[in-house]
């Protein structure tokens, strides 16, 4: 009985270990909430960009960005290494000569299947599909507690 215990919770554990969180970029679900919208609704929505930058021709790219610092330690037998590494978040909104957007890059991703709550305030939950590309499976008014 104890060997079968004692199988069993390897089996589990083995299961759970395999486990793995897939991430999927966040440009297609930010292209599909904000291609069409006003300058006004995206500072609304996410405050006042990091900065401003021309397009090229009349119109402006907003720019929202984080930046930030880790350290990672790496032991090696005796040796221990401690390496500094610089991240940057952005997400960045193209506007044209109308003020609305035509156009968002980010370098953001997301847990596959994470909900996140849209301007218009719907759930969605993106997941990857064969095509490669994050669709909104499942769609909800937000009234689920």
């Amino acid at each position: 009985m104890k060997r079968y215990l004692i199988l069993l919770i390897t089996v589990i554990l083995s299961a759970v270990s395999c486990t793995t969180t897939r991430y999927i970029s966040r440009e297609p679900s930010l292209k599909a909430e904000w291609v069409g919208h006003s300058h006004a609704d995206i500072v609304r929505n996410f405050g006042a960009p990091s900065r401003e930058v021309s397009d090229g021709a009349e119109g402006v790219i907003l720019v929202y960005e984080d930046v930030y610092t880790t350290l990672e330690t790496d032991q090696s037998g005796s040796t221990l290494t401690t390496t500094k590494k610089d991240h940057r978040n952005f997400k960045e909104f193209s506007l044209g000569p109308d003020d609305i957007c035509y156009n968002v890059r980010t370098n953001e991703k997301m847990a596959e299947g994470q909900a996140c709550r849209s301007s218009s305030g719907k759930n969605l939950i993106y997941m990857e599909l064969e095509s490669g590309q994050p669709q909104a499976l499942w769609i909800s008014d937000g009234a689920e507690g």
